[in-house]
């Protein structure tokens, strides 16, 4: 091969990786937004019906105990969750908090189908008129899709580092 022909597969190679890049941080952008919006609504419809999210709580054969500290930990986490998101330095942070707040909810729910057979939801707003499969499908995406922000967080970190070094 002459130099040309080398030249140009490296300028190929470059704008591959380079559009590759740009889609993984688009991607990126677009799962942690969308777990934003998820968990600041989420949170917001709690705290505004604080009283109705409580006894929902209340009711619950799990949680019932520990209702009220659960009342405000739950948005308050789910608030610092969407402030980790937002900051691109914490950013795989919120992403780890994110798994772990969907997967506990999916668990949740999977136990008191489970074990109980009242199923309260204190979940709020919209989310509150799923149906409970509907719900567990929906939680499951949400959970899917922190997975792969994990992953490409991951991935788009290594490889700033690796164009830094």
């Amino acid at each position: 091969m002459n130099r040309s022909t080398l030249s140009d597969i490296t300028v190929k190679k470059n704008f591959l990786d380079q559009t590759n890049w740009s889609k993984r941080v688009i991607i990126n952008e677009v799962i942690a937004i969308a777990l934003i919006l998820l968990f600041a609504y989420a949170a917001i419809t709690k705290i505004q019906d604080y009283q109705a999210f409580t006894a929902q709580i209340a009711t619950s054969p799990i949680l019932a105990w520990i209702s009220k500290p659960m009342a405000i930990f739950i948005p308050t986490v789910e608030l610092i969750t969407c402030l980790a998101l937002i900051i691109p330095k914490l950013r795989l942070y919120g992403l780890y908090a994110s798994f772990a707040l969907m997967l506990s909810f999916t668990l949740y729910i999977s136990a008191l189908f489970t074990f109980s057979t009242k199923l309260p939801c204190s979940c709020g707003g919209i989310i509150d008129e799923l149906g409970w499969k509907n719900h567990l499908i929906f939680n499951c995406f949400f959970v899917l899709i922190s997975i792969i922000g994990i992953r490409l967080e991951k991935g788009l970190l290594k490889t700033k580092h690796e164009k830094l070094a």
